[in-house]
């Protein structure tokens, strides 16, 4: 029953529907089915099709499944015109796609750590482009913050206790995330 309930939780906080989440929050519907086509479904029936096992896929697939992931968001970039933040949003999953691939050739990174790493970065890079500088966030923001910035902790430790990543695995993860952003962030702005 501990097992169900750990892949329960670790399939809901899976960093694969983070972008879709923010998609749903800052977008109209039509579009958010669009981009979901792109960054969802397409990429999981290309690799179903492929024969990559999503559920337990070895070190080899999760370099395949970061590629195909990485392609999907680079599409969904360049089709984003209208709002430069969340074409950056999805140049950093791009970005943090293309790391994992290439890092897990010598070491395993958390998945789950460096997307909510991103998530973080990238509410906090909203909330400096809505307010021109994060000089003082008001109650409803600074619990957004919180949860998000510190969300990644309890997935962290869910991670940790599944005995899916060692502590190592999943710093690398959080620290990747929340550098991407900000690093995409303010090359290009």
């Amino acid at each position: 029953m501990k097992e169900r309930i750990l892949f329960f939780l670790s399939f809901i906080t899976h960093p694969i529907f983070l972008p879709l989440v923010v998609l749903l929050l800052l977008t109209n519907i039509p579009i958010s089915l669009y981009l979901l086509l792109i960054c969802l479904i397409f990429p999981v029936v290309l690799l179903k099709l492929a024969g990559i096992d999503l559920k337990s896929p070895d070190l080899a697939e999760r370099r395949l499944i970061f590629v195909a992931l990485a392609l999907s968001y680079l599409s969904a970039s360049a089709i984003w015109q209208s709002d430069m933040i969340i074409k950056l949003f999805y140049m950093a999953w791009f970005f943090g796609m293309i790391v994992l691939a290439f890092c897990s050739f010598r070491i395993k990174v958390s998945w789950h750590a460096l997307g909510w790493g991103i998530l973080a970065t990238f509410l906090l890079l909203v909330l400096w482009s809505i307010k021109g500088y994060i000089k003082y966030l008001g109650p409803l923001e600074a619990m957004v913050v919180g949860v998000l910035v510190f969300g990644g902790l309890p997935v962290m430790f869910l991670r940790y206790v599944q005995k899916a990543h060692t502590l190592k695995e999943l710093l690398l993860g959080y620290a990747i995330g929340l550098s991407i952003p900000g690093l995409l962030y303010f090359l290009c702005t």
